[in-house]
């Protein structure tokens, strides 16, 4: 089966957040926030790339999101991409273009924003695939 680049974005960086604990050392914010909003542009492949993704704590224990969000960093600079911008928030922004609920089976929410809007049915077919709900907006 053919994936378009930003669903194979989507999900290798999604579909695995939460490498084994010995192989990370999640940098702790100062305050307990609720969510990591991760941004960047880069090229990947040939094509242009504006991420703005953020992952939101639904009642997972904490160290699962700060685990998620470092391991996000971590996969994409292992694939040759620079890792996002994270900055940490209370709650992700309003009005994302879709969400992903209990992703990979946690009380972790995924929230995309700046998507292509042909790619939007990718996204969804990639949450699924993840084990999650997808909820538009």
């Amino acid at each position: 089966m053919k994936y378009p680049l930003a669903l194979l974005l989507s999900f290798g960086l999604l579909a695995a957040p939460f490498p084994p604990s010995a192989q990370t050392k999640p940098m702790k914010p100062a305050a307990a926030p609720a969510a990591c909003l991760m941004e960047g542009k880069f090229e990947f492949m040939g094509q242009e790339m504006d991420i703005s993704d953020c992952i939101q704590n639904d009642g997972a224990p904490h160290a699962q999101l700060l685990t998620a969000c470092n391991g996000i960093s971590e996969m994409a600079t292992g694939m040759g991409i620079p890792a996002p911008t994270t900055t940490w928030l209370a709650s992700c922004p309003a009005k994302p273009q879709g969400r992903c609920l209990h992703m990979n089976g946690t009380r972790l929410t995924a929230y995309y924003y700046k998507r292509l809007v042909k790619d939007l049915p990718d996204v969804e077919s990639s949450c699924e695939l993840m084990g999650g709900r997808y909820a538009e907006g």
